[in-house]
């Protein structure tokens, strides 16, 4: 259940981003460029904001070497029955920090 400030949030956030993109449509007709192209440009500038904004990041050294630890620790604890995934983590990040020596 979402809280009533949480709601009106939204829907200001909402009317908001409305009133910036009818500017920027209104700006961009104003200036020559044609309807079907400026229609589409808010779209196009909030998905190149949202890019910018969270860059993706590349997995550490670390998490390289665990990953590749646990996929070969895996298959040999599955077959276990029990609590598996906890020896498997302890052996993959004993492991990893072996092999980052």
């Amino acid at each position: 259940m979402v809280c009533k400030n949480c709601q009106q949030n939204a829907r200001l956030a909402d009317r908001i981003t409305q009133l910036a993109d009818s500017i920027v449509v209104g700006g961009l007709e104003m200036a020559g460029v044609p309807s079907s192209v400026a229609r589409r440009a808010p779209g196009v500038v909030q998905a190149g904001a949202l890019a910018v904004a969270k860059p993706k990041r590349k997995p550490t050294a670390n998490n390289r070497a665990f990953a590749k630890a646990f996929k070969s620790v895996q298959g040999k604890y599955k077959k276990k029955s029990g609590g598996w995934k906890k020896d498997g983590f302890k052996n993959a990040a004993a492991a990893a920090r072996r092999a980052m020596k």
